[in-house]
C-alpha cells in the first residue's frame, strides 16, 4: 500500500484533488489504523502536479477505443 501511496504522489499525471482522494481510498484498505499511519508518514515529492482533469476523460476515450478495437 506504501508503495501504490508513494506511486500516486510522484505521478504529476494526477491533480491535488485525485491524489489526495486516491492516498485515501488506497490507505483505507489497510484498515483504520494502517491507514491514519500510511497518511501519517507521507513522502513529499518535488513534483508539479497537473492541474487539469481533462486528462481522465482522454484515458476514459482510449480505454473505450480499445475495447470497441
Amino acid at each position: 500500500m506504501k508503495i501504490l501511496i508513494d506511486a500516486v504522489q510522484a505521478a504529476n499525471f494526477i491533480t491535488v484533488k485525485k491524489t489526495t482522494a486516491l492516498v485515501n481510498k488506497i490507505a483505507s484498505q489497510g484498515g483504520t489504523n494502517r491507514a491514519e499511519i500510511l497518511k501519517s508518514n507521507l513522502a513529499y515529492y518535488n513534483t508539479r502536479k497537473h492541474s487539469s482533469e481533462s486528462i481522465y476523460d482522454n484515458v476514459a476515450a482510449v480505454e473505450d477505443a480499445i475495447q470497441r478495437r
